[in-house]
């Protein structure tokens, strides 16, 4: 007589890849950098003690999951929202006002920046509240419609702050530390200005 649920995650078909993760890692073909640079990164890509290099983390950088007394430390620390309660109220939390791109020309676009402007695009959009990261799947191609679009799956959310403390996501969110390892590591490319978004200052050239 017990009630048993089931989660089951749709087979996704076609070349499963890791676009970033919840600890500011960017896939490879979508860091925006010179070329000195990236090929410094091609001969570290073999190890993963190089990959982990290449985005300025060591050893203790690799822990994805965040513990309760981490959330805990991370929530008292202040912010303009901090000793607000809040309103779970969906249309406080998002922004709905549609954005455009300034005019001009625009040739940096490449299908790998899709995922990391996704990631800003989630953080802008829901007034630096949330963002979506641990962006993982596959690149699916219409060719009768002449389009493609990413199906994804098992995401990860960080919130920032406590006024949303109701909301919980999991040991995944680390919450104002995740969002930063992101900013940290994203170069916003003509996917970004196309979506209207701010320019990331937080990026970082190591």
């Amino acid at each position: 007589g017990h009630r048993k649920s089931y989660l089951v995650e749709k087979m996704l078909d076609g070349e499963y890849q890791k676009y970033n993760n919840n600890m500011g890692y960017v896939e490879r073909e979508a860091r925006h950098q010179p070329q000195s640079q990236q090929e410094d990164n091609q001969a570290n890509d073999g190890d993963l003690v190089g990959q982990m290099a290449n985005l300025g983390l060591d050893g203790l950088g690799a822990i994805e999951e965040g513990s309760e007394e981490e959330d805990s430390d991370e929530e008292e620390e202040g912010s303009d929202d901090d000793d607000d309660e809040g309103d779970d109220d969906v249309k406080i939390v998002f922004d709905a006002t549609e954005t455009a791109p300034e005019s001009g020309t625009y040739r940096d676009v490449k299908d790998s920046y899709f995922p990391q402007a996704f990631s800003h695009f989630t953080y802008v959009k829901s007034k630096k509240n949330f963002m979506v990261v641990d962006l993982q799947g596959v690149l699916v191609e219409d060719i009768a419609a002449d389009a493609c679009c990413y199906e994804l799956t098992d995401p990860a959310i960080h919130r920032r702050g406590k006024r949303f403390r109701k909301w919980s996501f999991g040991r995944t969110d680390r919450g104002k530390k995740g969002i930063k390892a992101f900013l940290r590591t994203h170069q916003c490319t003509d996917v970004c200005r196309l979506l209207g978004l701010p320019e990331n200052d937080l990026f970082r050239v190591e």
